[in-house]
């Protein structure tokens, strides 16, 4: 039980617990026994294997997807009912562990479970060769790819075990096509589980047209395509598609505290549903996963227009190329076996029965595949999230309203708030959804800590044809600033400026707080009011913006520094923004050795340079020798983190120039030194 996450990472997986509970794990076991394979040996494999990948599950849930779930809410399109009920009832049902906790721990069951099928399928591919569905089961499970995603709470475990179940299905077809009867209910029973995977994740629906081509072609040879089993077909699919009935089962009964989208209407549902918003005789199936593969995979490179040279962007791309990894494990398990029977006969002369060629080779490949993904695998001391959301949470002042931008804030907290009932006070809302037309009407209800001066957010305030009325940022602000705090996390939103001349933003940890431009900043006052944050350590998004919250008033006061024309005003707000930075770096000497390198972020050796050469050039107590050095380390510091850094040229020619007057300024420094002692010693004469 050791690498499961314990509790929430960022991203789509929050939202779908926030309606149901808790996540998964990545386990791998085996299918059941085919004649001549012991079962006694599926059972050892599967007690294994199932609590190694078991042990790696996160503590903390996917926040959008647990959060979905405890409220009964919608997820964001395509809806995902399936997933959002099956979630649902596992925080229902196990009696342990926090919502988070008991979806995870689904996750990783649905994850055992499309192993072991895609075992199965194997076995019967290859006659019951054992290397070859223990190598197939091995690559698939423990690949980087299935392992992470199958530790939170997502809905890519349940969509690998229907691609599993849709290939045993289609490799059963197979075996069956002299038997018409038998035919016809695996073909019922396929279409039913076509349509059920489809309720899950729509990706499928590339796999789904392809086997349903080459089932109703064999149909149509084997002349067992008439009427009837047409409509028992048709019949199957329907009844399959019934989870999608909870969308606007949900939406009407609206008891959902957050929610997306309005199914209601058909053409709310429509919308929803479409993301308009958002062996010999074993040949062809074979070749029909061939084709699959190819089909996907060349669909998906196509549609797939994210910017993948980002790292979180990559991240949410390479997720969905776990159902094409299903059919390359299965084409490498299922090609393994003659390839072992070449070696074995042809090179070694020796006979592949007998020899411990495949076995000690799959054995071999499976443990590589552990050493080398374990480490990154194991998320049960990942509690970054988890951590970074309750900071925030237990930093706000009573009854704030919260104004969330971005999966990272707005799911976490989210999580907590509606889930773990954490901060009851506050009123947390998601900004970015504030534009579609169904937002207030599904959502106003639950938050009557805000007012809201209209139907739905725009540009501008404006009096619409259909008699709805929209309203810019700024006169949401107008109507909340002087009724509760009011703070913005992470970032205030950039699509709508008409905020910037009355109000501005001061730090507050990694979020801000908003208030009236007039309202005067006494920098030590604030910063008294903000010692509470903790100094913890976080992974690289939370990371970011812990070091955002460590510097904000920094460099907030950097920024105020140079807008004064009052040199006297000037200097101190510089030397209180470099004091709050020596500050971070005291409190992180000890998080700085123990990492052995860096851990500041590059931004912020970028900021200290430029406050310390801007204090160059002011009167004050500080000793200017000691700032030119800085700034010089901490500019070169940035380049080597930054090297293709736009201003890359600018900054070294400001190190080539910072670097002279070093000397310029002990000379200076030595001669005020002596110039104090001939006037000390005068004095005293």
């Amino acid at each position: 039980m050791k690498t499961l996450h314990p509790s929430v990472p960022g991203g789509d997986s929050g939202e779908l617990i926030i309606s149901a509970n808790e996540v998964g794990v990545c386990i791998f076991g085996v299918g059941p026994p085919t004649p001549g394979y012991p079962l006694f040996t599926i059972v050892c494999v599967y007690q294994v294997t199932h609590p190694l990948l078991l042990c790696t599950k996160s503590p903390t849930p996917g926040y959008p997807r647990i959060t979905i779930l405890c409220v009964y809410q919608v997820a964001h399109p395509p809806g995902y009912p399936l997933f959002t009920m099956c979630a649902k009832l596992s925080m229902l049902l196990l009696p342990f562990g926090s919502p988070a906790q008991r979806v995870n721990l689904l996750n990783a069951v649905f994850s055992a479970l499309a192993a072991a099928v895609l075992q199965l399928c194997v076995l019967r591919l290859t006659s019951g060769c054992i290397a070859s569905s223990l190598l197939t089961t091995g690559l698939f499970a423990l690949s980087r790819l299935t392992w992470t995603w199958s530790v939170t709470a997502e809905v890519f475990g349940l969509n690998n075990l229907f691609v599993a179940v849709l290939m045993l299905l289609v490799v059963l077809f197979e075996s069956s096509l002299h038997d018409t009867d038998n035919m016809s209910k695996l073909a019922t029973l396929g279409a039913f589980t076509c349509a059920l995977a489809l309720t899950n994740q729509h990706t499928v629906v590339v796999y789904v047209a392809c086997i349903a081509f080459w089932v109703l072609y064999h149909l149509w040879r084997a002349q067992a395509l008439d009427l009837p089993l047409m409509g028992h077909l048709v019949g199957a699919f329907a009844v399959g598609l019934l989870p999608y009935v909870y969308l606007p089962v949900a939406s009407t009964l609206n008891i959902a505290r957050w929610t997306w989208g309005d199914q209601r209407t058909v053409f709310g549902f429509v919308t929803h549903l479409l993301r308009t918003e958002k062996k010999p005789c074993q040949r062809s199936s074979v070749l029909l996963f061939v084709a699959m593969f190819g089909v996907y995979t060349g669909l998906f490179a196509w549609r797939a227009n994210l910017d993948t040279t980002n790292p979180l962007l990559r991240g949410v791309v390479e997720r969905f190329w776990i159902q094409s990894d299903i059919l390359v494990a299965a084409l490498a398990g299922i090609a393994y076996s003659p390839t072992c029977r070449w070696i074995s006969e042809k090179c070694l002369r020796v006979d592949h029965k007998s020899s411990i060629l495949p076995i000690l080779g799959a054995t071999s490949l499976i443990t590589l595949q552990l050493t080398l993904n374990f480490h990154a695998c194991d998320q049960s001391d990942n509690y970054v999230v988890h951590d970074f959301a309750l900071r925030i949470l237990e930093s706000m002042p009573k009854d704030a309203i919260i104004l969330s931008k971005g999966d990272l804030p707005t799911n976490s907290l989210r999580y907590f708030h509606l889930c773990e009932n954490k901060r009851p006070d506050l009123q947390i809302l998601d900004v970015e959804v504030l534009s579609y037309v169904w937002s207030l009407p599904m959502l106003q209800k639950f938050y009557p800590g805000i007012k809201f001066p209209g139907d739905f957010w725009y540009l501008t305030n404006k009096k619409w044809p259909d008699g709805l009325r929209s309203f810019n940022f700024a006169s949401l602000l107008d109507a909340n600033i002087d009724r509760r705090p009011v703070f913005v996390c992470i970032g205030m939103q950039t699509l709508d400026s008409s905020w910037h001349p009355a109000y501005q933003l001061w730090p507050y940890g990694v979020c801000e707080r908003v208030q009236r431009s007039s309202t005067l900043f006494d920098s030590w006052l604030w910063l008294n009011s903000t010692k509470q944050f903790a100094n913890t350590s976080w992974e690289k998004v939370a990371n970011d913006e812990m070091w955002h919250a460590k510097i904000a008033s920094a460099f907030f006061m950097y920024r105020q520094a140079e807008q004064l024309k009052d040199e006297t005003s000037q200097a101190q707000l510089l030397v209180d923004s470099y004091e709050l930075y020596l500050l971070a770096i005291r409190m992180n000497q000890n998080v700085q050795l123990a990492a052995g390198r860096d851990s500041f972020p590059s931004f912020w050796h970028r900021n200290f340079a430029l406050v310390c050469e801007r204090l160059l050039h002011l009167d004050h107590a500080l000793d200017k020798v000691n700032l030119c050095k800085q700034s010089i380390a901490h500019f070169e510091r940035y380049l080597a983190m930054e090297p293709h850094d736009s201003d890359a040229d600018k900054i070294q020619e400001a190190i080539e120039s910072l670097k002279p007057r070093v000397d310029v300024l002990r000379k200076m420094a030595r001669a005020q030194e002596k110039l104090g002692e001939v006037l000390e010693r005068r004095s005293n004469t």
